[in-house]
């Protein structure tokens, strides 16, 4: 069951280690709406398939990188404006222990509806940053 704030998004070459999946619904978390910077990324064709993701910004203000211009091309980004950057999180018992994937975003073109995870080289983010930083 999708809300209404659902998204639906097509990733050309799947994400690592789940390449055959080639549809994600991102939506909202019922019950938190917009106010937390999470959502689930549901893969449309196994339902046993979903991730939560988080906006990095919101945990790692300093989070940045340049995105190629063969990325770009590939996603058929025109502007900044389109594209949406999330992270997926492992949640853990405790939050403490709970972590975000900042070497591997999510790349979102809210035009074309064309998403992409991108593995970032000679990055200094890992995949298992803590979300609440010591």
């Amino acid at each position: 069951m999708t809300n209404d704030s659902a998204k639906k998004y097509v990733f050309d070459q799947g994400i690592p280690g789940f390449e055959h999946l080639r549809v994600f619904i991102f939506e909202d978390i019922e019950d938190i709406g917009e106010e937390l910077p999470l959502k689930v990324m549901r893969s449309e064709e196994d339902e046993h398939v979903s991730f939560i993701v988080a906006n990095p910004f919101i945990y790692y203000p300093e989070y940045e990188w340049d995105l190629s211009e063969s990325a770009k091309l590939e996603m058929e980004i025109e502007t900044e404006s389109e594209l949406e950057v999330w992270a997926i999180m492992t949640l853990r018992e405790s939050i403490q222990d709970s972590t975000i994937n900042l070497q591997a975003p999510v790349l979102l073109n809210n035009a074309n509806h064309r998403g992409r995870q991108l593995i970032l080289q000679n990055s200094p983010f890992g995949t298992r940053a803590p979300v609440i930083r010591p």
